[in-house]
């Protein structure tokens, strides 16, 4: 009951701000310690963003609120929920204390929640993504908090949650040659493509290039783009190319298409997730 009331009272709100809070609390628990967790709108489906502190998007306030407790120690357990995903700190992990002074506060962030997110960390259900292991389907989320008092495991601070939005990053976004531009013969020695990433905290970008010859009587799609002629292909890390004499000769009265698919694998060796597997959308262009 607790996180569907945390829901009810974030529904509106996640929309309106950059950071979401969220304040749940229960008259069947004592509250010594006040728990204020905040998120990003946007955050990492990969699990391991967060064990290794890289996500920024998500931290917890604690305030010890209890006069006659001058110190309480304790540790946090984390339950996330959404989209089949159902994952909580495990009773047999152990975890560093927090202090906290009465009166005083402690933000934890990236780098003191991460502990809490290592797989060896977690119990429950993963049903990560098909394709990939440890990767959270796109969605919403929520995580919620709660304060064990160190050597009772008593619940000294009572669940608080904020919901997230977990997305994949986006392809890059073709900018030239147009889309349905007109190319006349004599320029096609100043051809340049360029294109522009969209996604943003991707390192280790690599870019597939694919130019390809269509039937002139084809739709531009994703059928006819799969069947049609390949001309030309290269891997590059840039955000252009210059389609010089070096490459295959384009033709008059031809019709061409392009994409470009994006790669990119972070420090721990993992594959990014991107939305449509990082294929940009389909561009079109005709020489005349």
């Amino acid at each position: 009951m607790v996180a569907l009331h945390c829901l009810k009272k974030i529904g509106i709100g996640y929309w309106l701000t950059s950071i979401v809070y969220c304040f749940v609390y229960s008259s069947n628990a004592q509250t010594t310690v006040l728990i204020i967790p905040s998120a990003s709108p946007s955050n990492s489906t990969l699990l391991s963003d967060y064990y290794s502190g890289r996500q920024t998007g998500l931290s917890v306030l604690l305030r010890n609120t209890d006069p006659n407790q001058p110190l309480v120690q304790g540790y946090l357990r984390i339950t996330i929920e959404g989209q089949g995903v159902k994952l909580q700190t495990g009773s047999y992990a152990i975890f560093p204390s927090v202090d906290l002074m009465e009166g005083s506060t402690v933000n934890l962030g990236p780098s003191e929640l991460a502990m809490y997110f290592k797989p060896q960390s977690l119990q429950g259900s993963i049903g990560f993504g098909v394709n990939q292991p440890n990767v959270f389907p796109e969605g919403f989320y929520q995580f919620c908090f709660e304060f064990l008092e160190k050597n009772t495991s008593r619940l000294v601070g009572t669940m608080q949650c904020v919901q997230a939005n977990l997305s994949y990053s986006e392809p890059v976004d073709l900018r030239l040659p147009e889309d349905g531009q007109t190319i006349l013969f004599s320029d096609l020695n100043k051809l340049r493509f360029q294109w522009k990433a969209s996604h943003i905290n991707v390192l280790n970008s690599d870019y597939s290039f694919l130019l390809v010859e269509l039937d002139p009587n084809d739709k531009v799609s994703e059928t006819s783009f799969a069947k049609a002629k390949p001309i030309y292909t290269l891997k590059l890390k840039e955000e252009k190319l210059l389609y010089g004499i070096e490459q295959p000769l384009l033709e008059k009265e031809k019709k061409y298409a392009w994409r470009v698919q994006t790669v990119a694998v972070n420090e721990t060796g993992e594959k990014e997730p991107f939305k449509n597997d990082g294929f940009s959308e389909i561009y079109w262009f005709q020489v005349k």
